[in-house]
């Protein structure tokens, strides 16, 4: 029996739920990827939202699920080893940030960790962060599985509407619902 399946039904359609949500919100950064006119559109600067162009915010994406995963791969068979997840040690100017094919493959490759992970969202994770910039230690606080995957699905939201605005700028047509949380489109679609 997979994790999944030892779980009530309820918990188990919660975590196929939340999965699904997951890859969906990551399709979304494919198809746009995909629907690019051209490789330029991918690295171009925004004039609006400095420093900054899709490809940058595609890798912080997937920076956040990597990073997610990453720990839980390495310890995923040994026993008492803390699952922890620190966001702030991602990588930067990494091939993602100037190849569309790249960053494709990395959404590809982590929507199949996703759908494959059997992970309950009840599972400990030890969240590590720098809360200051003041400072050099960093802080560690109790989260679970379920709560980080939410956090990096809201994340990814998040990023998808500064994704919408650099498009707009740079007049690439893209769609209403890109980048709106699942409450903001609940609530435009109340009569």
């Amino acid at each position: 029996m997979t994790r999944i399946e030892n779980h009530s039904p309820r918990e188990a359609d919660r975590e196929r739920e939340l999965s699904s949500v997951a890859v969906d919100v990551l399709e979304q950064s494919k198809t746009l990827l995909t629907s690019l006119p051209d490789g330029l559109s991918f690295v171009k600067e925004s004039v609006y939202v400095p420093k900054s162009n899709i490809a940058k915010h595609v890798r912080h994406i997937i920076d956040h699920y990597r990073l997610l995963f990453a720990s839980r791969l390495e310890t995923s068979h040994t026993e008492n080893v803390a699952w922890v997840v620190d966001y702030d040690s991602r990588e930067r100017n990494i091939a993602m940030e100037t190849n569309k094919d790249v960053a494709i493959q990395e959404i590809e490759r982590i929507q199949a960790i996703i759908l494959n992970a059997n992970i309950p969202l009840s599972t400990p994770v030890q969240l590590r962060a720098l809360v200051s910039c003041a400072s050099e230690e960093e802080s560690e606080f109790e989260s679970n599985y379920g709560r980080e995957l939410w956090f990096c699905v809201h994340h990814t939201i998040h990023h998808h509407a500064l994704i919408k605005a650099i498009c707009i700028e740079h007049g690439i047509g893209i769609p209403d619902s890109f980048g709106l949380a699942p409450s903001t489109q609940k609530y435009y679609q109340k009569p």
